[in-house]
């Protein structure tokens, strides 16, 4: 390191110091094991039916567009089991999928 960013780091260390509170006087970068598992908690007490309705209105409008492209009427088939059909299959594409792990993940890493 050049003596200027030591210099630099000296500064802002003892800024930390006398501005914040944590171990040794330097700001917590990182979540503790008890805010792990508080946020786990947190996780298996969320309520999902807000998510289930908008899962459910992209899913639709995602069918609805593939019927119309197939020249017919989305309205015509509102009652058929395509709701049953469709939610067996996410259950297990979402059980073993890459992609929802890692776009997940990567949305709460960008978060900061």
């Amino acid at each position: 390191m050049s003596e200027r960013s030591e210099q630099l780091r000296k500064e802002l260390a003892s800024l930390y110091v006398e501005r914040m509170f944590g171990d040794e006087g330097l700001t917590l970068t990182r979540a503790t094991k008890a805010q792990h598992e508080e946020v786990a908690k947190l996780v298996e007490a969320m309520p999902l039916e807000p998510v289930l309705m908008e899962v459910g209105v992209v899913l639709a409008g995602l069918v609805g567009d593939a019927i119309q492209q197939q020249g017919l009427r989305p309205a015509d088939y509102w009652r058929d089991p395509l709701v049953e059909a469709l939610t067996n299959r996410l259950v297990k594409a979402m059980a073993d999928s890459k992609e929802f792990k890692t776009s997940f993940q990567t949305v709460l890493r960008g978060r900061g």
